[in-house]
């Protein structure tokens, strides 16, 4: 499983979370977006906006896109 956090996150649906982390399994498939409450051991933060957008190429897969502020 990874955790990746970010000042913004948009969902595949368009909806915006702010200071939220997206976890992934091990084959990249979304398990959530979770408020960040407190600090997570492993958690990979990134400055700016993470867009996550399904796959087209296995819609049970997730692309996550960066953008730093």
């Amino acid at each position: 499983m990874k955790n990746i956090a970010a000042h913004r996150i948009i969902s595949p649906s368009g909806e915006v979370f702010h200071q939220h982390y997206v976890a992934l399994d091990d084959a990249h498939r979304l398990i959530g977006i979770f408020p960040l409450e407190k600090e997570i051991a492993g958690t990979e933060f990134h400055n700016g906006t993470i867009q996550v957008i399904q796959s087209e190429i296995n819609p049970q897969s997730y692309l996550l896109d960066f953008e730093p502020s």
